[in-house]
Protein backbone atom coordinates (compact mmCIF):
# COMPACT_ATOMS: atom_id res chain seq x y z
CA UNK A 1 0.00 0.00 0.00
CA UNK A 2 2.39 2.06 0.82
CA UNK A 3 3.88 4.40 -1.92
CA UNK A 4 1.20 3.36 -4.48
CA UNK A 5 -1.90 5.88 -5.72
CA UNK A 6 -4.66 5.91 -7.40
CA UNK A 7 -6.86 8.38 -9.53
CA UNK A 8 -10.55 8.24 -9.58
CA UNK A 9 -12.33 10.17 -12.70
CA UNK A 10 -15.80 9.38 -13.78
CA UNK A 11 -15.89 7.54 -17.05
CA UNK A 12 -19.48 9.46 -18.36
CA UNK A 13 -18.53 8.59 -21.73
CA UNK A 14 -20.79 5.44 -21.61
CA UNK A 15 -23.11 6.68 -19.72
CA UNK A 16 -24.05 9.16 -22.89
CA UNK A 17 -23.77 6.49 -24.64
CA UNK A 18 -26.36 4.83 -22.98
CA UNK A 19 -29.35 6.58 -22.05
CA UNK A 20 -30.70 8.67 -24.77
CA UNK A 21 -34.11 10.48 -24.75
CA UNK A 22 -36.57 9.09 -27.01
CA UNK A 23 -37.30 11.42 -30.06
CA UNK A 24 -41.58 11.40 -29.80
CA UNK A 25 -43.10 9.12 -26.68
CA UNK A 26 -43.72 12.05 -24.49
CA UNK A 27 -40.14 11.62 -23.04
CA UNK A 28 -39.57 8.51 -21.52
CA UNK A 29 -35.68 7.03 -21.62
CA UNK A 30 -34.42 4.51 -24.32
CA UNK A 31 -31.60 2.00 -22.85
CA UNK A 32 -29.38 0.14 -24.42
CA UNK A 33 -28.51 -3.83 -24.01
CA UNK A 34 -25.16 -2.68 -23.24
CA UNK A 35 -23.56 -3.76 -19.85
CA UNK A 36 -21.84 -1.19 -17.88
CA UNK A 37 -19.29 -2.43 -15.59
CA UNK A 38 -19.29 0.43 -12.30
CA UNK A 39 -15.23 -0.35 -11.80
CA UNK A 40 -12.89 -0.62 -14.08
CA UNK A 41 -9.17 -0.06 -13.61
CA UNK A 42 -5.73 0.01 -15.26
CA UNK A 43 -2.12 -0.56 -13.53
CA UNK A 44 0.87 1.35 -14.61
CA UNK A 45 4.35 0.75 -12.76
CA UNK A 46 4.87 4.07 -10.63
CA UNK A 47 8.67 3.79 -11.70
CA UNK A 48 8.37 3.59 -15.05
CA UNK A 49 4.93 4.34 -16.51
CA UNK A 50 4.26 1.19 -17.78
CA UNK A 51 0.91 -0.19 -18.55
CA UNK A 52 1.14 -4.05 -16.18
CA UNK A 53 -2.44 -4.46 -16.56
CA UNK A 54 -2.14 -8.14 -17.89
CA UNK A 55 -1.25 -9.85 -14.36
CA UNK A 56 -2.75 -7.65 -12.25
CA UNK A 57 -6.01 -8.20 -10.13
CA UNK A 58 -9.12 -5.94 -8.71
CA UNK A 59 -11.42 -6.65 -5.96
CA UNK A 60 -14.52 -4.90 -5.16
CA UNK A 61 -16.41 -5.36 -1.63
CA UNK A 62 -19.64 -3.97 -0.59
CA UNK A 63 -20.88 -5.41 2.37
CA UNK A 64 -21.14 -9.43 1.70
CA UNK A 65 -20.82 -9.14 -2.21
CA UNK A 66 -17.32 -9.70 -3.35
CA UNK A 67 -16.56 -9.66 -6.80
CA UNK A 68 -12.89 -9.78 -8.65
CA UNK A 69 -11.39 -9.55 -11.89
CA UNK A 70 -8.02 -10.30 -13.85
CA UNK A 71 -7.12 -8.55 -16.49
CA UNK A 72 -9.21 -8.10 -19.60
CA UNK A 73 -6.64 -6.72 -22.18
CA UNK A 74 -5.77 -3.54 -21.26
CA UNK A 75 -8.18 -3.20 -18.28
CA UNK A 76 -9.43 -4.51 -15.54
CA UNK A 77 -13.52 -4.52 -14.59
CA UNK A 78 -16.38 -5.36 -11.63
CA UNK A 79 -19.33 -5.02 -10.24
CA UNK A 80 -21.37 -5.05 -13.65
CA UNK A 81 -24.17 -3.24 -13.20
CA UNK A 82 -24.39 -2.51 -9.42
CA UNK A 83 -24.35 0.79 -7.82
CA UNK A 84 -22.76 0.80 -4.54
CA UNK A 85 -20.51 2.42 -2.28
CA UNK A 86 -16.96 0.03 -2.36
CA UNK A 87 -13.55 -1.47 -0.69
CA UNK A 88 -11.25 -1.72 -3.86
CA UNK A 89 -7.98 -3.87 -4.19
CA UNK A 90 -5.49 -3.61 -6.75
CA UNK A 91 -2.99 -5.17 -7.08
CA UNK A 92 -0.10 -7.26 -8.90
CA UNK A 93 2.60 -10.03 -8.09
CA UNK A 94 5.89 -8.49 -7.26
CA UNK A 95 4.33 -4.70 -6.52
CA UNK A 96 2.61 -3.19 -3.77
CA UNK A 97 -0.94 -3.84 -3.91
CA UNK A 98 -3.44 -0.43 -3.26
CA UNK A 99 -6.57 -0.70 -1.36
CA UNK A 100 -8.98 1.96 -0.83
CA UNK A 101 -12.61 2.21 0.77
CA UNK A 102 -15.60 4.62 -0.32
CA UNK A 103 -15.11 4.09 -4.35
CA UNK A 104 -18.70 5.16 -5.24
CA UNK A 105 -20.82 3.75 -8.26
CA UNK A 106 -23.66 5.27 -8.79
CA UNK A 107 -26.77 4.42 -10.94
CA UNK A 108 -28.99 6.54 -13.47
CA UNK A 109 -32.03 5.52 -15.46
CA UNK A 110 -30.51 2.54 -17.09
CA UNK A 111 -27.09 1.70 -16.04
CA UNK A 112 -24.44 2.62 -13.43
CA UNK A 113 -22.23 5.59 -13.64
CA UNK A 114 -18.93 4.18 -14.02
CA UNK A 115 -15.81 4.48 -11.94
CA UNK A 116 -12.43 4.79 -13.52
CA UNK A 117 -9.65 4.18 -11.80
CA UNK A 118 -5.95 4.03 -12.11
CA UNK A 119 -3.33 2.37 -9.97
CA UNK A 120 0.68 3.44 -9.89
CA UNK A 121 2.09 0.39 -8.35
CA UNK A 122 5.55 0.27 -6.66
CA UNK A 123 7.67 -3.03 -6.74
Amino acid sequence: MRGSSISIGAAVALFAAACQPMPSNGGGTACTMQFVYGISATVTDAATGANVTPGSYLVVREGSYVDSASAMGDFLAAAGERAGTYAVTIGRPGYSSFSQSGVRVTRNECHVNPVQLEARLVR
